[in-house]
């Protein structure tokens, strides 16, 4: 299952400090500030029969055309089902590796949205505007997590 076909733009690497204007979700304001990066996991039942109609698409498009021209939205994918996907495991010093699909996961990984954000607490409503999109007949959920950058000096920060 895929969760958008449609593209979105990479943005430019100036993560150290963007200087463009973003706007904020529930401000009319803009702002120029520092922002972060978050990686938005989405978490579906692969096994629900669910496929995205037609309106969702549309209404996804509209939703990640919207938060890409604001700035926020830097990337998004959805996922190929478990059945093509491949696990590599590293135990004891030994690399193993086992062919979807995982038929003991209840839960995968669906797709992912990498967004730039003043916070977390805006993250987490970027992605509260994606998972609404999605109405009543949906039970899935996303994962919201900062990605650790790299400074000036190399060294990983928060």
């Amino acid at each position: 299952m895929s969760i958008c076909a449609f593209p979105v733009r990479r943005m430019d690497k100036s993560w150290v400090q963007r200087t463009e204007i973003l706007r904020c979700p529930g401000s009319a304001t803009n702002r120029r500030d520092t922002t972060m990066r978050f990686l938005s996991v989405i978490r579906i039942n692969e096994n629900s029969g669910l496929q995205p109609s037609e309106q969702l698409m549309a209404d996804m498009g509209k939703l990640m055309e919207e938060m890409t021209k604001a700035g926020v939205l830097l990337d998004t994918a959805g996922l190929t089902p478990t059945s093509n996907g491949v696990r590599v495991r590293l135990a004891g010093g030994k690399l193993s590796k086992v062919d979807g699909p995982f038929t003991e996961t209840k839960e995968v990984l669906g797709g992912y949205a990498l967004l730039e954000a003043k916070s977390k607490e805006e993250a987490i409503a970027l992605t509260e505007r994606f998972l609404r999109v999605h109405g009543d007949e949906w039970n899935i959920e996303c994962e919201v997590r900062q990605l650790m950058e790299r400074g000036p000096d190399f060294r990983c920060v928060a």
